[in-house]
């Protein structure tokens, strides 16, 4: 039912089966923004610029920020839609991405802090990952990138999957935590600050899901809706 299928887009993405296919993908963007962004630490809190007046200085941040935030998004899409011609390996081209967005959403405003914490890998591979994954789910993915090389989106339901299994149970690659906070060797998800311990997490997935003849973002499926299952039964 089409009206259905528009009105589930609609209310998740944002956008209808009318609009351009890029308008979508920037939408698919978007969505993997909000998906991180209550981890994210402005210089105004949430509320502040969404209540300030026009004129203020918190209005002028909301506008800034929304500015920014679009730009991320429409850079993004920009370079998945050019993945094809990158010269490097997947790996090259998710830390490069995830490196411009850390930069991006650092850079000052008005000569003052953008962020009160600094955005991390964490939060950047959450992006960039989402964003994929939904290009997947919508079969929007560039000729050329395929569903096999897609990173998992790693969050606190990922880290509970993986908490019981051998591959992250060791002393160099552990992780801990109970009810809906876990962490990878220490740090939460979105506060994982090297791209080589992001890479060491990647790595250990594939190595679960090839063992049962699927792709990562396949096993992140359905491990996902297991957590899920099991904490909103709780």
């Amino acid at each position: 039912n089409k009206k259905l299928l528009d009105f589930l887009l609609y209310s998740y993405f944002g956008y209808s089966s009318e609009d351009p296919e890029q308008t979508v993908k920037k939408k698919c963007a978007y969505r993997a923004y909000l998906d991180l962004a209550r981890t994210v630490k402005y210089t105004y809190s949430s509320t502040d610029p969404e209540k300030a007046k026009v004129g203020t200085e918190a209005y002028s941040f909301a506008e800034i920020r929304k500015t920014r935030i679009e730009d991320i998004c429409s850079k993004l899409i920009e370079s998945i839609e050019s993945y094809p011609n990158h010269s490097g390996d997947f790996y090259a081209w998710h830390k490069s991405e995830c490196t411009q967005i850390i930069y991006q959403m650092s850079v000052p405003y008005n000569k003052k802090d953008f962020l009160k914490v600094g955005f991390t890998y964490g939060q950047a591979q959450k992006w960039v990952n989402m964003t994929l994954k939904y290009l997947w789910l919508l079969d929007m993915l560039p000729n050329g990138l395929s569903e096999a090389e897609l990173h998992v989106p790693v969050d606190s339901f990922i880290l509970e999957a993986l908490k019981e299994t051998q591959q992250f149970n060791t002393e160099e690659n552990k992780i801990t935590g109970s009810g809906e906070s876990y962490y990878y060797n220490g740090e939460a998800w979105s506060a994982i600050s090297e791209y080589k311990n992001y890479k060491k997490l990647q790595d250990g997935i594939r190595n679960i899901a090839e063992k049962q003849g699927i792709s990562p973002i396949q096993w992140e499926g359905s491990a996902w809706m297991d957590v899920a299952k099991k904490r909103s039964s709780k």
